[in-house]
């Protein structure tokens, strides 16, 4: 059957098995948005399938979560509500220094978070006051994974984004202390090789209310943040784009420093 067929009869299976064929050949594709219809509910039923297939697989779990932040206009124009996620499953979240091999010079990027790991079980109904008491926190760097291109730079809809699994790589964690060690407002700081790239600053509280939604959202789709689940709350500082083989270090106030090696 032609693929413009295919999309006409079954959009979603069309657009998973695209996906997973891209994983499993490390395969870059044209966005989706370029070709289908997607809105954040098709798209999250993207991501579903897509995750699901990928469990089923192998032995694997998920054992974390990313936010992607929305702006003001962003949830006013899609009615949407404060972020998306995506998921991490297991060997994608690394409780140390991460290590990795520079195939694709200028499409990997580094990202500083604040990330979060549930110490103790999370009430029915969490406030972000219950997240702080009940949670770890740690400094995290992720490095973010498209299966499209082009990516960042250039611009990919929500739906896209949420339909690659909100385009969540890999998370390397820093040392975790309790959520109530954080300053209510912490400094940033991301170094490369050395030299100080960016400065900015973290709102404990902001991030936690954030995991207080996910908590809520996750009920949606069968799931729930059992203890030691770990989620990423979204990049504190600009994205940087690794352009060479480096070392990368990123510290929040409070909670010392996290790195990364690309080579």
């Amino acid at each position: 059957m032609p693929a413009s067929e295919d999309r006409m009869t079954d959009p979603i299976e069309a657009m998973v098995a695209e996906l997973l064929r891209a994983r499993a050949g490390s395969q870059r594709i044209e966005k989706l948005s370029d070709r289908y219809t997607l809105d954040i509910d098709l798209a999250e039923r993207v991501r579903t399938a897509v995750l699901d297939a990928r469990l089923r697989s192998g032995d694997r779990t998920v054992v974390g979560y990313k936010l992607t932040v929305l702006t003001e206009e962003q949830r006013e124009r899609l009615g949407a509500a404060e972020a998306v996620y995506g998921c991490f499953i297991d060997g994608e979240v690394s409780n140390a220094h991460a290590e990795v091999v520079l195939r694709d010079v200028g499409r990997v990027l580094v990202e500083v978070e604040l990330a979060f790991i549930v110490r103790d079980p999370l009430p029915a109904e969490p406030t972000a006051e219950d997240v702080i008491e009940r949670c770890d926190v740690a400094a995290a760097i992720e490095i973010p994974a498209s299966r499209f291109d082009p990516w960042y730079p250039k611009v990919l809809t929500l739906g896209d984004v949420v339909a690659d699994n909100g385009v969540a790589g890999h998370l390397a964690l820093g040392p975790r202390y309790p959520a109530t060690r954080v300053p209510a407002t912490a400094s940033v700081e991301l170094w490369k090789d050395g030299e100080r790239l960016a400065v900015g600053g973290a709102s404990s509280l902001t991030a936690a209310g954030l995991v207080a939604w996910l908590a809520e959202r996750v009920k949606r789709d069968g799931r729930s943040l059992e203890p030691e689940t770990v989620v990423s709350t979204g990049f504190l500082l600009p994205p940087v784009i690794v352009a060479n083989a480096a070392t990368f270090r990123a510290s929040i106030e409070g909670l010392g420093d996290v790195t990364a090696t690309f080579r």
